[in-house]
């Protein structure tokens, strides 16, 4: 298993910030993704429970949200679609005097025995860093159009 972590700095306030990153189907505006919400969650649609299938060009994944703490955290877990294992993920998001700084968190593995260490460095890892960056950067442009 590995951890990938990105971070970074969005220019809203931490509720518009938190709102744009927990907007499951909002997703859809990054070109050839496709984000639907197939479980609504608690005590809002994409709280506690909700069930969102994100994918392109025919690979997706269903990921369940686990936490949902508004506007300071979220937690999912890959439930199906990927083959991959997943231990979870977890976007935190913290109020600072210029808008809020978000930490992303996932670990995901392979199961290759020992190769499953090098592909999960130099392939899994990679991608599912560029993967993140890229749903980074469209939930903070939302958040910051909407502040």
């Amino acid at each position: 298993m590995i951890t990938v972590e990105i971070s970074g700095h969005v220019n809203a306030s931490v509720d518009a910030t938190f709102a744009a990153f927990t907007d499951h189907e909002a997703l859809s505006d990054i070109p050839g993704l496709r984000c639907t919400l197939v479980a609504e969650g608690a005590p809002t649609r994409n709280g506690v429970g909700a069930l969102r299938r994100i994918g392109g060009g025919g690979v997706f994944a269903l990921e369940r949200i686990t936490a949902f703490e508004v506007p300071f955290r979220y937690c999912y877990v890959v439930e199906g679609g990927l083959p991959l294992r997943h231990d979870g993920g977890e976007v935190r998001f913290r109020e600072t005097n210029a808008g809020t700084d978000v930490v992303w968190t996932t670990r995901v593995g392979v199961a290759l025995g020992p190769l499953a260490g090098p592909v999960e460095r130099l392939v899994v890892g990679p991608i599912v860093r560029a993967s993140l960056r890229q749903l980074f950067a469209s939930a903070a442009r939302r958040a910051e159009r909407a502040s």
